[in-house]
Formats: C-alpha cells, structure tokens, sequence
C-alpha cells in the first residue's frame, strides 16, 4: 500500500457505486428476521423491521432494524443501526439511505468504515458519508479522520475523485506521517506520487523544526518537504 494511502478508503468508496450497480443488474436478494414486513402497493412502499432485517445480495449484506424499500423512487432508507459489509469494506451508520438509479449513498449521523484489514486495513470517520458511484467520487464531512497504516488525514470536508486518484481535505486540514506534522486550510494527496500538497498558508513541522509557507509540498514516502511562498524556516541543527 502506499505511503499515500489514506485516501484509499474514500477513493474505495467512490468505486463501489458503480461496482454496485452492475452487481445488482442480476441476482437474487435474499430478506432474513423481518419480524413485521408491510407492502403498500399503492405507494410502492415495503417496510421491513427485525432485530435486525438481514438483506443480502450476492457478497453485500446490509442489516438494520428498519429498511425501507420504496418499488416507486427505487430508494431504500435503513435506520436504527446500520451495518453494511461486503468483501471489500464496511461502513457503520445510523441512518443510510441508497438512490439506485443514481448510484447514490448518503449515511449519516456518525459515520466508521473500513476497507482492507490487518496492516492494510484503512478507517473512516466522519458525520456524514455522500457516494456517487457514476461520478467515482466520495465525500466526507464533519470531523473526518482518514487513516492508514501511520498516515493520518483530518478535516473538516474530505472529498476522494476515484479518476484523480487524489483526496482533498478543507477546513483545519492536517496530515501527519511519523514525526512529520503538518497544517493547512487545504491539503491535497496524491496517492500515486506520494506527496501532501499544503495550502492557503501552512505549517508544518518536522522533529524540531518548522516551515511556514504559502504552499508546502509534503514527500510522504521519503519524508521530507518543499516550502514555498515567504517561506519562514525555524531550524535546529543537530536535532
């Protein structure tokens, strides 16, 4: 995995959509502990509530203790605890709803996912989850923390373009790596180059030392930085 890779859950994420629209063009869906299931065939409304409504479709599971399926708008809203998972990734919210057509999800309330597992493994947090699996895109909002074996992204909006294969953090940004530790109102990862890209005035700190600039390009595999713009460094040799 690369040393970039905090950005690989979200970036994960924005694929799944689309991944999970061309998985339900077929398939059998499956519905275990409905302990109170109702069709209103004039809404086009299946309401479903268990301890917990089990729904699973090829490797995709998705348990809550309500799900609400409408036949009409082609939506499914699940509530009470949900906890989706397949091969690849989980996500845990209170509330998650899925626009089919529009290869949309939305999970709110609290937000922890997960792609991957052991060392590889890479964890979400957030408030709010929006994946728009024909876009490849995902965002994140509300005090996010992506993280990845010692790399670490916080902001207040991080947003992953699948086709870029970058992750953009706004609002306190911070990505730390080690003893590396830097801040910005924006900062943009670049998984395939390995760098954080600082801007909008950062700071970021090294051991002792500190760099203040305009822009700071971070070097998160060799771990060194760039300044620049009335770049101010405070050193200290020997430390």
């Amino acid at each position: 995995m690369s040393r970039a890779a905090a950005a690989a859950l979200l970036l994960a994420l924005a694929a799944s959509g689309a991944q999970a629209q061309s998985a339900g063009s077929s398939g059998a869906v499956e519905i275990e502990g409905a302990t109170y299931a109702e069709f209103d065939e004039r809404s086009g409304l299946l309401t479903l509530r268990g301890a917990p409504v089990t729904v699973r479709r090829g490797a995709a599971r998705l348990r809550a203790p309500s799900v609400v399926y409408d036949a009409v708008r082609r939506h499914v809203q699940a509530s009470g605890g949900v906890d989706y998972a397949d091969p690849q990734l989980t996500v845990e919210a209170p509330r998650v709803t899925v626009w089919i057509d529009e290869e949309r999800l939305l999970a709110d309330g609290g937000v922890r996912g997960t792609q991957g597992q052991g060392s590889d493994a890479v964890s979400l947090r957030a408030v709010r989850l929006e994946v728009f699996g024909r876009d490849g895109r995902a965002v994140a909002t509300g005090a996010v923390e992506v993280r990845a074996e010692d790399v670490t992204v916080t902001a207040e909006r991080v947003e992953a373009v699948r086709a870029r294969d970058e992750l953009v953090a706004d609002g306190n940004a911070r990505v730390v790596r080690g003893e590396i530790d830097g801040r910005a109102p924006r900062v943009l990862v670049e998984r395939a180059a390995g760098t954080a890209i600082l801007s909008g005035g950062a700071v970021v700190r090294q051991g002792a030392h500190e760099a203040r600039a305009e822009t700071i390009t971070v070097d998160l595999r060799r771990r060194r930085f760039t300044a620049e713009g009335r770049a101010v460094l405070l050193l200290h040799p020997g430390r």
